[in-house]
């Protein structure tokens, strides 16, 4: 009986070391959602602000798109995913998208037309999302 006990108390042991190990390799998909977010931000100034009515508009996408490319490429490399990782960027993508294209994007155009602050100000709300989406509890 005392061994059957033993082993019990061993494969305890070892769920928990796995559960503490799995815990820690997702740490990095809040960060990554928080450096999507700044990432949204800056698209949004770039765009709007920075680079209205100019080719560097085409360089804010280029390096939005190496972004995205380098990133899917790191993540990619992580030895855990959390779960609902893909569904949880999804949905803070989606939810980015209308807020940019729908609500407040053409709000402030229609208000505030280039100004940065106002843009600045935009771009942070409309990556709340990422923001909101890094913070809920990551499960491996």
């Amino acid at each position: 009986m005392g061994s059957i006990q033993q082993e019990a108390k061993a494969a305890l042991a070892e769920a928990e070391r796995m559960r503490e190990r799995s815990s820690k390799a997702v740490r990095w998909f809040s960060r990554y959602l928080v450096g999507a977010g700044i990432l949204m931000i800056g698209v949004v100034v770039g765009l709007e602000a920075l680079f209205p009515d100019s080719p560097g508009r085409y360089l804010v996408l280029g390096v939005w798109g190496a972004m995205v490319g380098a990133s899917g490429s790191w993540w990619d490399r992580r030895a855990a995913v959390p779960l609902r990782a893909k569904r949880r960027l999804f949905i803070a993508t989606g939810a980015w998208l209308v807020l940019y294209a729908w609500l407040l994007g053409p709000l402030v155009r229609w208000q505030f037309g280039e100004s940065l602050l106002p843009w600045t100000v935009a771009g942070a709300l409309m990556a709340t999302p990422f923001f909101v989406a890094a913070f809920w509890k990551v499960r491996a």
